[in-house]
């Protein structure tokens, strides 16, 4: 089952299809991190910075699946989260928010610990699988 899910995500196909997505992603949240939005401020706001930086992450990961590391990842999304709250100061309609901030980091870092699991999830599922067919 693993080795099938290893030959799927390798597909060239699928590794375009997790490029565009992430080149998706990447225009959407710089699109609505610099432009006048029009959304509640407060809990709701900081479930919006959670969630997309959580997606974020997850985005990058499955673009980055072959060529980098969960490090890698990582810091990519925090540079980048942190560089869009931080570019919103020098915007006349936006400000930064420290909250937002932490609220993006802790959807990255929501987003690594998710990507961990799965990982050792794999490990131990294709541990299992020779175990039984040696």
């Amino acid at each position: 089952m693993i080795s099938f899910i290893q030959r799927v995500i390798a597909h060239p196909a699928l590794q375009l299809l997790f490029w565009l997505q992430f080149a998706a992603a990447l225009t959407i949240f710089t699109y609505l991190t610099t432009t006048q939005q029009y959304l509640p401020a407060g809990n709701a706001d900081v479930v919006l910075h959670f969630t997309g930086n959580f997606l974020l992450f997850l985005s990058a990961r499955l673009a980055f699946l072959k060529f980098k590391s969960h490090w890698f990842v990582l810091a990519f999304a925090l540079i980048y989260g942190s560089a869009m709250e931080a570019s919103q100061h020098f915007l006349p309609t936006r400000y930064f928010d420290p909250q937002d901030l932490m609220a993006n980091w802790a959807g990255v870092f929501t987003g690594l610990a998710l990507a961990i699991l799965i990982e050792l999830g794999c490990k131990k599922l294709a541990a299992r699988q020779n175990q039984s067919s040696d």
